[in-house]
């Protein structure tokens, strides 16, 4: 049986910060041509860096980049489903990156440059005598639940595993996912966090959003998952009923 753990912290507000925040533009040669690219990207309210990347002479496709990593003035992209990668460094005013960009294929140079700051998040009001709410003594106000099982498929020399998960908030604040795993017995089978977990989660009526992990009070998320498992593994999968899903949370 595929076991779920989840894991959810109370979304905080923060001071805007510096950094990779905000609008980058760049083009990627290709040939003789030239493809305009531009990177969006965010700092959430735990720290972590999420972002898009956007084709703009391609009908201005929109993918999400799954890691961003900022060591120093050290970047590295991921956009996983592309299969691209950039590598580089920014520059001490945080205006310029300058690295390059690999596909499947050459490595390439590649330049961007900030051409919007990031927006300061909104100061909530304040409230007299606010205290941080006190442990929910039954759980998580979440429900999770898999609509249709998923059927094993097996090719490639993998068992793949594609299925949703809906995940709906029905507490009075606004949750902020933090690590969702997948475990088949004490084994885990994959682990989604940060801009990883964010480019795997939807919410229905809120697609422009760019923290996806955020789910505000009686709104869902829906994780898209796919699981490629070695054949031959002596895991054994039911068809009759979802995942196990077992929650708790963040410290």
């Amino acid at each position: 049986m595929i076991g779920i753990f989840f894991t959810a912290a109370l979304l905080l507000l923060q001071s805007a910060n510096t950094g990779l925040d905000g609008r980058w533009e760049g083009a990627i040669s290709a040939g003789p041509a030239k493809l305009r690219v531009v990177l969006d990207i965010s700092k959430a309210s735990d720290g972590i860096y999420l972002g898009t990347l956007t084709s703009v002479d391609q009908g201005n496709v929109k993918i999400p980049i799954d890691q961003i990593q900022m060591t120093g003035d050290s970047v590295r992209l991921e956009v996983r489903s592309v299969r691209g990668i950039f590598e580089g460094t920014i520059n001490s005013d945080k205006t310029q990156l300058k690295g390059t960009w690999t596909q499947g294929g050459p490595t390439i140079p590649l330049e961007f440059a900030r051409t919007a700051a990031a927006a300061a998040p909104a100061k909530p009001p304040d409230t007299p005598g606010a205290a941080t709410p006190p442990p929910n003594p039954f759980g998580l106000p979440l429900e999770l639940k898999v609509p249709v099982a998923p059927t094993p498929l097996a090719t490639g020399g993998k068992t793949h595993l594609v299925y949703e998960l809906h995940i709906t908030n029905f507490g009075g604040l606004e949750m902020l996912l933090s690590k969702l795993e997948i475990l088949g017995g004490d084994r885990t089978l994959a682990s989604y966090e940060g801009a990883e977990l964010n480019s795997i989660l939807q919410p229905p009526g809120l697609p422009g959003s760019a923290d996806r992990r955020a789910i505000p009070p009686g709104m869902r998320t829906i994780a898209f998952l796919w699981i490629a498992i070695d054949a031959g593994s002596p895991l054994r999968f039911g068809t009759g009923s979802p995942p196990e899903i077992r929650c708790s949370k963040a410290p």
